[in-house]
Formats: structure tokens, C-alpha cells, sequence
């Protein structure tokens, strides 16, 4: 990387005009003030134009765009009861030159980890660019300043005055809004307690679990991002809505409820002149949804409309709300997954690419979904997870299922849920495994120690699972009695998909009021004709150095063959064979044991 010219952190001029915040700015001030130094605040988009571009001339665009716009270059020079702010145009940094995209997007997720400051320094910059030869630039910023929509207003502002001056023309007249005027022409927020309790009734929600953990945490400055191409092609006006109720019905899914609440990013624009204000005007507002086992995309983006339409016409504080509704305190968190889907990124000029990244905010940070466009109109999936309350392979494994569910769903809104598979190609074998196809062997874990079993309280399966002695697990498909695909909100068995295989166990899911409980031990079992070979009693029957191996083999047609290796009493073979099934053949072999069948 090579920087022509950087003035670090001179300070910008030109600042003056309004000395307060607007209400959704303290949010994030407030929510700063819960996790300082961390990264959680900052919101970083960054654009290539097509090759060819003109340097020059996009330079001169991007510095006519900020002497437009004055807005979005906010310092806060001092803090508490003494608040002071000040506007004015987003510093710029430099020209800075990169060899490759992979190194210009490997310096931006640098910068995005170091926090801005509340020292009276700008909370925010911008540089032109240069990525193997393309031409484009980058803006970074605090979400006290800026958030998702400000940045495509500025930069769709930017390329539309790029296209006029590389035309030779002035570009047409456009006017930003600035705070000023909106805290002289805005209303107050009224704190609307009485909607926030209605919609979050705790009548039926007995501690909730409303996320993909039931534990909390403090917001993390790293979370584990990772990055899905979708396959789904917008349509209609509602799609936003329709795939922020998608998100809502996997974590739905994934819990076990029939409901679920998740935090939407809401645009608090009402108005044209709102709309053309560069700043942040966002807050995070929970939408409760309704997952009934035969609701349709179509009836969750309704649900998801008329929640953030509700809570428009309360333009409700979200941070006033968490400090007062009971059930926020009862339930360890507000909301689940913050699900942001930016709809308004427009190519212009045409065939640009738009990298854009929006990290998340709230009481309790958990999981953030954005969903966002490129130039070409493709959309992109980014989800980041808290490390405190995820492992890597845990995030890994749901935003990969997140985006086989999405593709799997978006494309049929008025298709029951139920009915549709976001299964992989693996996990769909291992069902066929698991309904009697032939030649599938299912080996234990060596020497496991079966779990107590669990009741009550939601638990976590792979936890569960390293607790009965089943390692490397990282995720797990439910299948009814019959050995098929459990439908959506269903109860059945678990099967762990594990790093050597497909692991069926004991363990059942259920559905109560409290969300979903896995009973049993978490031991191995096969499905046969007329019943299951518990593999825990098994091994309860074999305690001892005495056993040498246990093996199990599914083979047609649908029956089942133990073999056991042993050095065991005579009267092994009838105890065990009390053990199973009377469908199961049974096979010993070993020192001191005659082969039987």
C-alpha cells in the first residue's frame, strides 16, 4: 500500500452550526458508553468504479459531494450534562494505492477495528483509492454520525456529480438536509411504554429463548464475520421485509418456538426532506413475529411491516424502551439477531461495485445480519457473532445454514415453511441413512461418558453432545420416529454431524413453552425395523477394561447386526440381547466367548 498524502488526524475545517444531537445519535452515544474501545460503532463502506475511471475527476467529485454535505464530519467536543457538538465536511485523508482487492479489503478490516474517539476529533474520514488500477474510495465513520443510509445518500450523490463532470456538464442541483433543520422542524419522541409492553407481552413467552443462545454478553470489539453470496433475486417492494422475517422464522426454527423476536434496523425518514438528510437517523427496534407451523414468507413480512410501522409512528426511543419493559430484564436480552437489510444501493454510474459493511448495535450484542446489494444487483450476506457466545465453529455452521435457509425460502413467499428443505446434500444421506438405506456403519466415540440427562432449560446441543462424550461436533439434523426430515417446528431425534461422520443419538427435542429441551443422554443409537439399538445401555451392560469394541452396522434389508468384542461371562449374549430389539441380530465374538447369532 502506498499513501500519496495523509494529513493523520489534522483536524478538518469549516465546522459550525447545530450544538445538539438528534435522539437516535445518543443512542449510539449511550451504547458507546457500554462497550468503549470497541469497533461495534463503526460503519464502513467503500466503492471501485470501473476500470478506466478518471482519477482526477473523481476527485474533484468526491470533494464537491463533501463541501455539499455537512453533516457528516460530527465531533463531540465534550460529554455528560455539558454536551457539545459540531458539523461540518468529512475530513479527507489522501489518495492511498493497493496492489490487489484482497489487500485493499485486508486494510479496511484494520481500520474498521480502530474506534473513533470522543475527543473532539472528526468521527469519521473518507480517502479516494486506487486497487489494482481501479479508482474508487473509502469512507469510515462512528454510527453516532453516520449509519447505512446516510452513506449511499452521499454516495449516490457522488457518483451521480462523478458522471456530470466526466460529461463535461454541471451536475443537477441537489440539496442535503443538515441537523439544524431537523432538530428546528423535527417532534420529539415520546416513549410509548404502553405500545413496547403490548407488542412484547410476556403472556405465553416464560423466559424466552430469543436468539440462537440463551446465555448474554457484553459486546465484543471482534466478532466472528463471515461472508455468503445469496442466490435470490429482489422482487416486489416488500422482499426487505420478506427476508427479515425469513431470519426471524430460522431462529425460530433453530430454538424451537413457535415465535421469535428479532431487532430491525429502522430508518426513522418520514418525510422527502428526511430523506435527504446525510446522518444518522436509525434506531434498532424488535419485531415479534409469529412462526406457526404454516405460515408463508409472505404473512411474516405483513408481521415485520406492521411492527415497523407501529414503532414509526412512535418514533420510540429503543434505548428508553430496554431500561423500562420488565420482560427485557426477565428474558437476559430484548431481542435476538439486529437483521439489516439495505435495499436502496443503486448502480450508479452502471457495473460499479459497492462493498458495504454495517456492524450492528444494542443492549445486548448477539448476532447482526446485514444483507446488502453490489453494483450488478447480486445480494451479499455478512453475519457477525459475538466470540463470547459463539465459537467459530458454531458461527460457521449457522451462517452457512442462514444462507442454504434464505436461498432455500426467499424464492417461494407463499409456500409454507414447513414444506421446504434447506438441508445440504450430506445431511439429506444422512436422513436416507437414518430411514434404512443400506450399507451405512456408525461407529461410537471411544470410552464416552453419557451425560445426565437434561430437562428443563434450553441447552445446547453440541455442548450436550462434548458432555456424552462426542467430539468435533458442529451441528446436528432432527428426524422424525420414521427416520425422515423432522419439518419445520417439529419434534424429533438428533442426529450429530460430526468432523468423522453422522452421529445418531437418544437425545430428543421437544417444544415447550420455555423454547427447546433436549432429553436423553446423548449416547448413540440406530434406528431399525421395530426400534432402536441404544448404544448407552450397551456400554452400561460392558463397563469394564473387558471390552474391546462395539460396532454397529445398518444393512438391508433394514435390520441390525452388533457385533461385540469381549471378554465377557457366558450369559453376556442374553443380557445384551434383553437389551435390543427383538429385530436386532446379535454377533459376539472374543476370548471366552463363543461366536453366537
Amino acid at each position: 500500500m502506498t499513501s500519496r498524502f495523509d494529513p493523520g488526524d489534522a483536524p478538518a475545517v469549516g465546522y459550525s452550526g447545530a450544538v445538539r444531537l438528534l435522539p437516535e445519535q445518543m443512542n449510539f452515544v449511550r451504547g458507546r458508553n457500554d462497550a468503549p474501545g470497541t469497533s461495534l460503532m463503526t460503519i464502513g463502506t467503500s466503492s471501485l468504479l470501473p476500470a478506466g475511471a478518471d482519477l482526477a475527476v473523481f476527485t474533484e467529485a468526491l470533494h464537491r459531494t463533501t463541501d455539499e454535505c455537512r453533516s457528516l464530519g460530527l465531533r463531540i467536543l465534550a460529554e455528560g450534562a455539558n454536551l457539545q457538538v459540531d458539523y461540518g465536511p468529512l475530513p479527507f485523508r489522501g489518495h492511498l494505492t493497493f496492489a490487489s482487492e484482497g489487500e485493499f479489503l485486508e486494510w479496511g478490516n484494520e481500520r474498521f477495528r480502530k474506534p473513533y474517539l470522543l475527543d473532539g476529533s472528526a468521527l469519521g474520514e473518507q480517502w479516494t483509492v486506487e486497487v489494482d488500477g481501479r479508482v474508487g474510495y473509502a469512507m469510515f465513520g462512528d454510527h453516532v454520525g453516520i449509519d447505512g443510509y446516510a452513506a449511499a445518500l452521499f454516495r449516490n450523490r457522488l457518483a451521480k456529480v462523478y458522471v456530470a463532470l466526466l460529461a463535461g456538464r454541471e451536475p443537477e442541483h441537489f440539496e442535503f438536509v443538515e441537523v439544524d433543520e431537523l432538530l428546528a422542524n423535527r417532534e420529539p419522541f415520546p416513549v410509548d411504554l404502553e405500545m413496547w409492553s403490548s407488542l412484547l407481552s410476556t403472556e405465553g413467552w416464560a423466559n424466552p429463548q430469543l436468539s440462537l443462545t440463551s446465555a448474554t454478553a457484553a459486546m465484543a470489539p471482534d466478532p466472528i464475520t463471515f461472508r455468503h453470496d445469496l442466490h435470490i433475486t429482489p422482487s416486489g417492494r416488500q422482499w426487505p421485509h420478506h427476508l427479515i422475517g425469513l431470519v426471524g422464522a430460522y431462529c425460530a426454527r433453530y430454538s424451537g418456538n413457535r415465535r421469535s423476536i428479532i431487532g430491525s434496523v429502522m430508518v426513522n425518514r418520514l418525510n422527502q426532506r428526511e430523506r435527504a438528510a446525510a446522518v444518522t437517523m436509525t434506531n434498532v427496534v424488535p419485531i415479534r413475529l409469529d412462526v406457526s407451523e404454516t405460515a408463508t414468507g409472505s404473512e411474516l413480512a405483513n408481521q415485520v411491516s406492521a411492527g415497523i410501522t407501529r414503532a414509526g409512528r412512535g418514533r420510540v426511543d429503543a434505548r428508553e424502551l430496554f431500561q423500562s419493559v420488565p420482560g427485557a430484564i426477565r428474558a437476559g436480552r430484548l431481542y435476538g439477531p439486529t437483521v439489516n437489510v439495505i435495499p436502496f444501493l443503486r448502480p450508479d454510474p452502471e457495473n460499479e461495485k459497492w462493498i458495504t459493511r454495517v456492524h450492528g448495535y444494542g443492549p445486548v450484542s448477539d448476532v447482526s445480519v446485514i444483507i446488502t446489494q453490489t453494483g450488478a444487483g447480486d445480494l451479499i450476506l455478512f453475519t457477525e457473532f459475538n466470540p463470547q457466545l459463539y465459537s467459530p465453529v458454531r458461527a460457521r455452521t449457522h451462517a452457512d445454514r442462514l444462507a442454504r435457509w434464505l436461498d432455500a425460502t426467499a424464492g417461494a413467499p407463499d409456500r409454507p415453511l414447513n414444506e421446504i428443505s434447506a438441508l445440504t446434500p450430506a445431511e439429506v444421506e444422512v436422513h436416507r441413512a437414518l430411514a434404512g438405506t443400506p450399507g451405512v456403519v456408525l461407529e461410537p466415540a471411544p470410552k464416552a461418558d453419557p451425560a445426565e440427562p437434561a430437562w428443563g432449560d434450553p441447552t445446547d446441543v453440541v455442548e450436550l453432545a462434548r458432555a456424552a462424550g462426542q467430539d468435533g461436533v458442529h451441528g446436528m439434523t432432527v428426524s422424525t420416529d420414521l427416520g425422515d426430515p423432522a419439518l419445520f417446528g417439529s419434534a424429533g431425534w438428533v442426529t450429530l454431524l460430526t468432523d468423522h461422520g453422522a452421529v445418531p443419538t437418544d437425545l430428543r427435542v421437544e417444544l415447550t413453552e420455555s423454547g427447546c429441551v433436549y432429553r436423553g443422554t446423548g449416547t448413540e443409537r440406530v434406528r431399525v425395523a421395530g426400534g432402536f439399538v441404544e448404544l448407552g445401555e450397551i456400554r452400561h451392560i460392558l463397563c469394564g477394561d473387558h471390552v474391546d469394541d462395539v460396532r454397529i452396522t445398518v444393512g438391508p434389508p433394514v435390520r441390525a447386526v452388533v457385533t461385540v468384542s469381549a471378554d465377557a461371562p457366558d450369559d453376556l449374549p442374553d443380557v445384551l440381547r434383553a437389551a435390543c430389539p427383538n429385530e436386532v441380530r446379535l454377533r459376539f465374538t472374543g476370548p471366552g466367548v463363543k461366536a453366537t447369532s
